[in-house]
């Protein structure tokens, strides 16, 4: 099926056969006759020239006039979409919001029989997952004290995984700026149609930032945007390291998860808790198989550009009206 990306360069054949009628209109007004007072000895050749240029003008130009339509169909940018491909495309826009607050350094996973903090567990399960979308733009929100955008929505998977290896703890901040990572998420899908999800990922609770959770909720309801919230760590007390050199403590780490389910639950999302690195990974593989595809998306992906045939067939007739009409018109 044939789409425009820009239809409205189609109005221009409309406006450029309007223009050619009138001019023909005024070709066609009769001329007061001259006299002539003078025969030049060449004036049968002169005539003969002067009634070939006439005749010429007096024709229509065809070929610049298909060459001119071609053109503006180029403009309208063409492009072949495949109804069939559409099962196949993926093309979410997915913001990751990751928690990267002091309490990030809470020690409770395991990745290959080795303790990890929690940051370092969430940046080895958040790579695997980029890593398996094909087709996914993503966009990395980071938030401690304050919430920051790290990537807008890309699919250059290289990017992002170079800037989420290069995460450390307290990189935003050691508090928890929960409403201002909310509401900068849902805003980052503005610029796209409020067409995709929002995956927020924290060990906390709201303790810092200029919004509250419940005020950024408002946006994502009206959005429409659907928020799947994952509390990470566990209930049971946790080894934290107070400083680099010094043995970890045994603490509680709270976890607002009533704050998470009610934001999960009121954007049409889903809260899971991830107190395993086997578990998070298994969450994140259900929250892939969410189909939130719209069909302009899938049209856009599928889509195959087709402005350069108009182009280089208005270019072949352009040389070809320009040598029929620039030849020698002198006899020799």
């Amino acid at each position: 099926m044939l789409h425009f990306d820009a239809p409205l360069w189609l109005l221009g054949i409309l406006l450029l056969l309007m223009a050619y009628i009138i001019q023909r209109k005024r070709q066609s007004t009769p001329s007061s006759p001259t006299l002539s007072t003078l025969r030049h000895p060449k004036y049968a050749i002169l005539n003969d020239i002067a009634t070939q240029q006439q005749k010429r003008a007096s024709s229509t130009p065809w070929l610049w006039l298909a060459s001119c339509t071609l053109l503006l169909i180029a403009l309208a940018a063409p492009y072949w979409h495949d109804p069939s491909s559409d099962q196949h495309a993926n093309g979410r826009n997915i913001v990751l919001a990751l928690d990267v607050s002091d309490s990030m350094r809470a020690e409770d996973f395991i990745i290959d029989d080795k303790v990890v903090n929690r940051l370092a567990m969430l940046k080895h399960i958040v790579d695997q997952f980029i890593k398996q979308q094909t087709g996914d733009r993503f966009s990395l929100i980071i938030f401690g004290d304050d919430a920051f955008t790290l990537s807008p929505l890309t699919r250059d998977q290289t990017l992002l995984r170079k800037l989420l290896s290069e995460l450390q703890p307290n990189i935003a901040g050691i508090k928890t700026a929960l409403g201002d990572a909310l509401f900068l998420s849902i805003s980052r899908l503005a610029s796209v149609n409020n067409q995709g999800l929002v995956i927020l990922l924290t060990d906390g609770a709201n303790t810092s930032g200029t919004l509250h959770p419940k005020q950024a909720l408002q946006l994502g309801k009206q959005s429409g945007i659907p928020v799947y919230t994952i509390g990470i760590g566990s209930h049971r007390r946790v080894a934290f390291p107070k400083a680099e050199l010094e043995k970890p403590i045994l603490t509680h780490m709270p976890l607002d998860e009533t704050l998470l389910q009610t934001i999960a639950n009121e954007t049409g999302g889903r809260y899971f808790r991830a107190e395993t690195t086997e578990l998070l990974s298994q969450i994140t593989q259900e929250i892939s198989a969410i189909e939130t595809i719209t069909k302009e998306e899938k049209q856009a992906i599928s889509g195959t550009d087709g402005y350069w045939i108009p182009a280089l067939l208005a270019l072949i007739l352009l040389l070809l009206h320009y040598h029929l009409n620039y030849k020698k018109v002198l006899p020799e």
